[in-house]
């Protein structure tokens, strides 16, 4: 794998460990919401848009837009907020909740750094195995 090829993928893993934490973040406020008895429809309706809409857009089949994000936080009464990691400040903390973004390679999948992930990338699973010493 050349240098380009590894930075892509680096490039790609990123994107969709942001999207999908994002994603679940969302979900997490809708069942929230729902503990206090709001709707997915009532959330659609405050948007103008079909509940299909969020679902779509929380399970990846339509795309998340920063507007539609602030959109989705404001009629959960959420404020969103995004803050960036150099690779130093997550080597350096990894006790903290920004070190579990710090990944490392392990044989073609990627290792969190809380507790082992599976990384889906393009419709390919990788099954990775954890020893812990």
């Amino acid at each position: 794998m050349t240098s380009s090829d590894e930075s892509k993928e680096d490039r790609d893993f990123r994107r969709s460990r942001f999207i999908g934490r994002v994603r679940r973040e969302l979900k997490l406020a809708l069942q929230d919401a729902a503990k206090k008895g709001v709707t997915q429809k009532q959330i659609a309706e405050a948007l103008g848009v079909n509940p299909s809409v969020i679902t779509r857009r929380l399970n990846g089949s339509a795309n998340l837009t920063l507007a539609t994000i602030g959109d989705l936080a404001w009629a959960l009464d959420k404020y969103p907020r995004l803050r960036l990691f150099s690779a130093a400040e997550l080597e350096s903390n990894p006790g903290s909740n920004s070190a579990e973004m710090y990944k490392t390679r392990v044989s073609g999948g990627y290792l969190g750094a809380s507790k082992s992930e599976l990384l889906v990338e393009s419709g390919k699973k990788t099954k990775i195995t954890v020893i812990e010493a």
